[in-house]
């Protein structure tokens, strides 16, 4: 992260198994922070919690998430905030495409973009922010997908 310190901070990122979102749960363990992994891939989220907790000695959480689902991003916000007792930074990460013309795509296709990418979001930050308002402290960073264009 640069030099910013976040040591004693804890960080929340949805889709932290693989891509940019493991590359985002090593930086913010690399600048001290807790982090829990929520994703629905959970061997590669538990890899990847060996391997960065291995290389950095923080702690980190995974958490079984399906950001289409608000009862299960709720679980998962409740094992957060019981493991590390609050939540500083959630980093919606999650997201998905298939890259086709549009003329070849679905109904299907689009509620399924709609649910994670769009509804995902509304799910976490409808999860957080209660606690993240209690607290009167807290960031959300959001990540578009491709599907944005």
């Amino acid at each position: 992260m640069n030099g910013h310190d976040f040591a004693g901070k804890v960080a929340l990122v949805t889709g932290g198994a693989r891509g940019i979102g493991r590359a985002i749960v090593r930086a913010f363990a690399e600048a001290g922070a807790d982090v829990a992994i929520a994703d629905i891939r959970q061997e590669e989220a538990e890899a990847t919690a060996r391997e960065i907790r291995a290389t950095t000695g923080r702690a980190l959480l995974v958490v079984p998430m399906d950001v289409t689902s608000l009862e299960s991003v709720q679980r998962g916000c409740a094992q957060v905030l019981e493991q590390f007792g609050k939540i500083d930074v959630l980093v919606n990460n999650a997201g998905w495409d298939r890259i086709v013309p549009f003329l070849q795509t679905t109904p299907e296709l689009w509620e399924k973009v709609i649910a994670i990418n769009y509804r995902g979001v509304i799910h976490t930050c409808y999860a957080v922010l209660p606690h993240m308002v209690a607290r009167k402290q807290g960031s959300i960073v959001n990540i578009s997908s491709d599907a944005a264009r």
